[in-house]
């Protein structure tokens, strides 16, 4: 009666696991498959291209000694950079307030920058021959620049991959290289870790909840596979009992 009862028991249960695993299979299926082709095409892109690095100039290209003579703006500051880029001759003040420019000659204030002197920093920055398409100010950022502060200079070109630039709007400093390839990486990147929004947090309840589920999915199949292994044994060790009767 024991061993009767107990079987009853394991019926049932595997019979409750296997349900579960139908169940989360279909629910799995999909992003498993977008899981590991989203982690296959990652891994296939080498990652100085998406991040667009071999397009442009090393970021310290803009920066210069200090002139023999410049006005230093009054003040507390932390450091003074020297920065030239496309002809636009200008100080970087750090200090406790923040970010600061100024021109290297006069020690004027320096204004945003104009979109003809933005396409010149643009062009400055690219390495390869390329023509702008447009250029804009933003005040509020696309996804793409997300993590960045506004103002930015966007400047767009004309080629294959759709190359963007965003520029720091006062010094024209390189803040950003999009293109085509940065933005399949970033879409495969929102659908692994299904952040669907902001496409950075891979905290929130909707992963932690498919991962509880994934992994929930492959102990249920290792209790089916133990299970059917002695089924199997089981049914083997009945017919040579049957056999020797």
């Amino acid at each position: 009666m024991a061993i009767a009862a107990y079987a009853k028991m394991r019926n049932s249960i595997t019979a409750k696991i296997r349900m579960v695993h139908r169940w989360a299979g279909v629910l799995l299926g999909i992003q498993v498959v977008l899981w590991i082709a989203g982690g296959l095409i990652m891994a296939l892109l080498p990652i100085e291209e998406v991040r667009g690095n071999h397009l442009v100039r090393e970021r310290s290209a803009a920066f210069v000694p200090l002139p023999s003579t410049i006005r230093v703006p009054d003040g507390q500051y932390h450091s003074l950079t020297a920065i030239q880029i496309a002809g636009h001759r200008l100080l970087k003040v750090q200090s406790s307030d923040g970010e600061s420019f100024f021109d290297a000659d006069t020690g004027a204030t320096i204004s945003t920058l104009n979109k003809q002197q933005a396409e010149q920093a643009a062009l400055f920055w690219l390495l390869n021959d390329n023509t702008v398409k447009d250029s804009q100010l933003l005040e509020q950022l696309p996804n793409e620049a997300r993590g960045l502060t506004a103002p930015l200079w966007q400047v767009r070109f004309v080629d294959d991959i759709n190359t963007v630039l965003y520029l720091n709007a006062v010094s024209g400093e390189l803040q950003r290289v999009r293109t085509d390839t940065w933005r399949l990486f970033d879409f495969v990147w929102m659908l692994h870790i299904m952040d669907y929004d902001e496409r950075s947090d891979f905290n929130h309840p909707l992963l932690i909840a498919f991962a509880g589920a994934a992994l929930l999915f492959v102990m249920a199949g290792f209790w089916l596979l133990i299970d059917n292994i002695k089924r199997r044994a089981t049914r083997k060790k009945a017919k040579k009992l049957n056999a020797l009767a």
